[in-house]
């Protein structure tokens, strides 16, 4: 699976923060989303995905929590060095990485869990 696979079969904007999970030893971070699985054309339905980052070189959270964990706007995108990025507070909503993005998360791999445990690659 690839990022493209992902965007189109989820919209990712407009979900929730459900979870953020730092593992300082094993340089891995977990983020549950509530995010929409696209069914058609115009039908969504609500569900949770979990982003797993290995190898992570980079996390930056500022958060006051006034959202309580909504979003509208992800950047979500593999950078030129072949790592992947994740803003959930990008500064601006072209899918590139920002300086002044927030919730940031960079790492050389990525998987993706849904529900049923079943992990992807994403490459």
């Amino acid at each position: 699976m690839n990022l493209e696979d992902l965007y189109n079969n989820y919209a990712l904007n407009d979900g929730e923060i459900l979870s953020i999970n730092v593992d300082f030893l094993d340089f891995t971070c977990s983020v549950r989303l509530l995010v929409r699985k696209t069914i058609s054309q115009k039908v969504f339905r609500k569900c949770e995905i979990e982003l797993l980052f290995n190898r992570v070189t980079n996390i930056e959270i500022s958060e006051d929590f006034r959202t309580q964990g909504a979003y509208s706007d992800i950047t979500l995108t593999k950078k030129n060095d072949s790592n992947f990025y994740l803003s959930l507070d990008p500064y601006c909503n072209k899918n590139e990485p920002q300086e002044n993005d927030n919730i940031v998360v960079v790492s050389n791999l990525l998987k993706l869990k849904f529900n049923k445990g079943e992990y992807f690659e994403i490459s």
